[in-house]
């Protein structure tokens, strides 16, 4: 999932949210990384190139066991091509 603020916005942070589930609790971190590496390794975040009114972009990626979550996220500048 990915939310984009509108240029009109005082907010200039798109958000990329990646969801994974996973079967035994012990794998919470492990498949929270997983989900960060592939919001990573599939560039997501390139779309925001173009939009000049983002300057930074915040990933989280959510593993899910049952009513268990693990969260992980960084946030970044956005990548500009010269």
């Amino acid at each position: 999932m990915v939310l984009t603020p509108k240029p009109e916005k005082l907010n200039n942070t798109a958000f990329i949210i990646e969801y994974k589930v996973c079967d035994e609790r012990s794998e919470l971190k492990n498949t929270a990384n997983i989900g960060m590496q592939q919001i990573d390794d599939r560039s997501y975040d390139v779309r925001f190139e173009q939009r000049s009114w983002i300057s930074q972009v915040t990933k989280l990626s959510l593993a899910f066991c049952g009513k268990e979550v693990f969260c992980e996220s960084k946030t970044e500048s956005v990548k500009r091509k010269n």
